[in-house]
């Protein structure tokens, strides 16, 4: 059993080439990252700028994009399962038009696709954020109009990938100038998925790995931030090491250890952030947790590294107007899932999560 767990991803590869069940061909669009294909998407839907509105609590990754291309962007606020609050929704949209409506599955789970698409009307186009989510057979595909994004990077071992599926396939650009920028970006990529590899499999010297990733993993960041404005199409060892993944695997583990979360958590300091019965590839297990600080120190004696998304994750300068989202952001924290962990690893990490007291 290793001494370290963390969602980090790692290489894991298969000697089989496939795609993951469920992701269309037609209407897809293969780009680098998804602020990439969000930028695309920006300038396919409105050249010169729309309106988006958009949940408080977001990525930048997904801010970035309609900021840099000159969209008015508003937004809406979450109840604490981090679903939309749908009766402020409505009146935000009734109140005025928006090109384009954004609807975050956060941690992987389905949120109410279809009563957005049924507050936002026939004139206003909804992008699905499955960022958090793997696509399987059972994945419920955009309806027609309408576009949904799919970040793989998050979840499996490759250096780049994001896939944007909507009514028509967008063109992306060619790499020119950018090339050195991009292969920069693809190196220091690879050297954080080789080093997190060995870091989870408890090569000796972790210290060595820890930085390595840790500093590897910063200077591609740096990088895909200076690349949103040039939507370039997955590299050709993106490709690879995509199509060299056991999708199958990804998709099983991740569910039987979400599973195994849902049944064997017993903590009453902790609170589960499930909502629906559906299953969906989850990024990690999400739960409440009042004190996230002392939680995560608590875990990290243990050799646990879970995740929580703040940084870069708000920009309203308001934060009584959202203050759902706000909660949220501030208490939220994913469970390590990982399609590298034995059914031992979870036991081994619920039993330390139940014996947690605040």
């Amino acid at each position: 059993m290793p001494r370290f767990y963390s969602p980090s991803r790692t290489l894991s590869l298969t000697l089989a080439s496939t795609m993951p069940k469920g992701l269309p061909e037609q209407g897809r669009s293969d780009f680098m990252s998804g602020r990439q294909a969000l930028f695309a998407l920006a300038q396919h839907l409105a050249p010169s700028g729309g309106k988006v509105l958009m949940p408080a609590w977001i990525a930048e990754g997904v801010y970035l994009p309609f900021q840099l291309a000159q969209w008015e962007i508003e937004f809406y606020d979450l109840d604490h399962l981090a679903n939309p609050k749908w009766e402020q929704l409505a009146l935000q949209i009734q109140s005025r038009q928006f090109d384009l409506v954004v609807l975050v599955h956060y941690f992987g789970q389905v949120r109410g696709i279809n009563r957005m698409i049924g507050l936002a009307g026939e004139h206003t186009t909804i992008l699905e954020d499955w960022a958090h989510a793997y696509p399987d057979q059972n994945w419920p595909a955009p309806q027609q109009g309408h576009w949904a994004l799919f970040s793989p990077t998050k979840l499996i071992g490759t250096t780049d990938g994001a896939w944007l599926i909507g009514p028509t396939p967008l063109s992306a650009q060619r790499e020119g100038a950018i090339k050195r920028q991009k292969w920069s970006y693809l190196l220091w990529q690879l050297l954080y998925l080789m080093a997190s590899t060995m870091l989870s499999k408890g090569i000796p010297v972790r210290s060595l790995w820890k930085k390595l990733s840790g500093g590897s993993y910063a200077r591609a960041y740096r990088q895909l931030i200076a690349l949103t404005k040039h939507p370039l199409a997955t590299s050709r060892l993106g490709k690879w090491l995509i199509k060299h993944t056991d999708h199958r695997e990804v998709v099983k583990r991740r569910k039987i250890q979400a599973q195994y979360y849902e049944r064997h958590l017993d903590n009453p300091h902790l609170q589960v952030l499930l909502h629906t019965e559906e299953e969906h590839t989850l990024l990690g297990f999400p739960i409440w947790v009042e004190d996230r600080d002392a939680f995560a120190d608590y875990l990290s004696e243990y050799g646990i590294r879970g995740q929580y998304f703040t940084e870069k994750w708000w920009f309203s300068e308001r934060t009584t107007a959202y203050e759902g989202a706000w909660q949220l952001m501030n208490h939220h924290y994913l469970l390590p899932i990982h399609q590298d962990y034995s059914p031992a690893d979870i036991a081994h990490i619920v039993a330390i999560v139940n014996a947690y007291r605040s």
